[in-house]
């Protein structure tokens, strides 16, 4: 019984990698999900082993596998788009050359990668205030591209709780 709960809640967790968080925490716990698959797979599969005399064990062992597809698939997903990404890049930007060293970007996706990282060196930002107010200062962290080739910028915006609030204290 303790094992088909456990599976149950595993199944839970699992529907946060396809379906949008509905609150905070379990935003977080979706990040958490989906870059980090393997951990839950591995939680999964160890549930899914362990054979228990009980009358739940055929639908134990039917959501732990719902649920290790459902973790699973966020690797697949990648997959789909890795597969299609640098045709769809060179329709969009043109022939592009890699300048780069490091083995581990060129393809854009490796399930040995999400393992091992892609031992990419730190970069150091440096940091831009582009508003100042009396009660709040705003900065913006620039990391630069350490190459001589032309790059595109990104620019991410991230609420924080109370993002609004300041922003229109600003604008005040």
């Amino acid at each position: 019984m303790i094992r088909f709960l456990l599976i149950l809640l595993l199944l839970l967790v699992s529907l946060l990698a396809v379906f949008p968080a509905p609150e905070f925490h379990l935003w977080i716990l979706a990040i958490i999900v989906t870059e980090f698959p393997y951990i839950f797979v591995g939680i999964s599969l160890v549930l899914l082993l362990i054979q228990t005399k009980s009358k739940y064990q055929r639908f134990g062992n039917l959501a732990g596998i719902i649920t290790l597809i459902l973790f699973l698939s966020p690797i697949f997903r990648a997959y789909i788009v890795a597969a299609n990404l640098p045709k769809q890049l060179e329709t969009v930007f043109g022939k592009q050359v890699l300048s780069t060293e490091n083995s581990a970007l060129k393809t854009p996706f490796s399930v040995f990668s999400m393992f091992s990282g892609i031992d990419g060196k730190a970069i150091s930002p440096q940091t831009y205030t582009y508003k100042t107010d009396p009660e709040i200062s705003l900065q913006l962290d620039f990391y630069a591209v350490k190459t001589a080739s032309k790059k595109p910028c990104v620019v991410v915006i991230q609420a924080v709780p109370g993002a609004a609030e300041m922003i229109s204290n600003c604008r005040n």
